[in-house]
């Protein structure tokens, strides 16, 4: 094993405290969809995509019978692939300024909640995608040209409910066309906005991060996210700080996650992921989250893997960068 990994394997066993330090890069605002703030067509005139009906109950039951011997990532949605771009679907509307917009309905029978990869991702300055909850109108983005990458996808947040609004603004004089073909939808069957069927889950040394117990440890638990892997697993990890403390944003987690070079891009961390009530798992935050990441390292021998994300996470986000102790000893 390399000197680095050497280094990175005595990481995960001694997190130790350090400065609080906060992003300084946001990755995306909470601007309100177009269609929110200016007259459009009426949903029911949007093009409708129906993918397959999900059993939740069922596909959770299978997950618990499921004992693999090595440990794994959580599975919380059932994936269904597709191909439809803004130009073979949706719907298109002209607006009075002389912007467009683009929109499509999406209907996964009996999902919790939603999440979608887009195979074709390309924006120019100016246009922003959301993604919008038909439930309530709760919605994930903007995202802008500022998430264009070179391997040319986005993978998006969660919205609860089985139907949702994809929506692309295009301004007024655009660079080029808005270039988006959707290609998997992500089928929620464990609520992620809710979570009661997680609470069987908790023992006697498990706490919520927000009741008193927590309080000596307020810094360490603003640098764990809760992140999506491909739009269908779950897994957990920490922010850590790099030795000249540059603020780059190395993540610290677990090889078992699966994490690699194929699928390091569809990675969503989601920061601050705990509920406002010590007693219950229900509505925990969902809205602070970036997407993107690049495989770094892992080691199967210790579990440990070490991914950076695409940008800082946002200065809203109030993260901590949380310090290691390299020396082999016991913190």
């Amino acid at each position: 094993m390399s000197t680095f990994l050497r280094s990175i394997t005595t990481t995960v066993l001694c997190v130790i405290v350090a400065p609080v330090i906060h992003g300084s890069e946001p990755s995306k605002s909470s601007n309100p969809p177009t269609s929110s703030t200016v007259e459009t067509k009426q949903v029911s005139e949007i093009s409708l995509l129906t993918v397959g009906a999900i059993d939740p109950e069922s596909l959770r039951s299978l997950d618990k019978a499921f004992s693999p011997r090595q440990p794994q990532p959580t599975r919380f949605a059932l994936p269904a692939d597709v191909a439809i771009s803004a130009v073979d679907g949706g719907t298109w509307e002209d607006l009075p300024d002389g912007s467009r917009l683009w929109r499509l309905r999406i209907h996964a029978p009996n999902a919790t909640d939603l999440n979608f990869g887009f195979k074709r991702y390309r924006l120019p300055p100016g246009a922003t995608l959301h993604i919008i909850s038909e439930a309530d109108g709760f919605h994930q983005g903007p995202y802008t040209s500022d998430h264009n990458k070179d391997h040319g996808e986005l993978w998006t947040a969660v919205v609860p409910g089985d139907r949702a609004v994809i929506e692309v603004f295009a301004s007024t004089g655009a660079a080029f066309e808005p270039e988006i073909e959707l290609g998997r939808i992500g089928r929620g069957y464990r609520d992620l906005f809710q979570r009661g069927e997680d609470a069987d889950k908790r023992g006697v040394c498990n706490i919520n991060a927000v009741c008193p117990q927590g309080d000596p440890w307020r810094d360490q638990i603003r640098s764990v996210a809760r992140y999506t892997i491909s739009g269908a697993f779950l897994c957990t990890g920490t922010l850590v700080i790099d030795q000249p403390g540059s603020l780059t944003p190395y993540f610290l987690s677990a090889a078992h996650c699966g994490v690699d070079v194929s699928n390091d891009h569809t990675v969503v961390a989601y920061w601050n992921h705990q509920t406002d009530d010590c007693a219950t798992f229900n509505d925990p935050n969902l809205s602070e989250n970036q997407s993107g990441s690049t495989f770094r390292a892992s080691y199967a021998a210790s579990d440990v893997l070490l991914i950076e994300f695409d940008s800082q996470p946002a200065a809203s986000a109030n993260v901590f960068y949380a310090g290691w102790d390299a020396r082999p000893q016991t913190p």
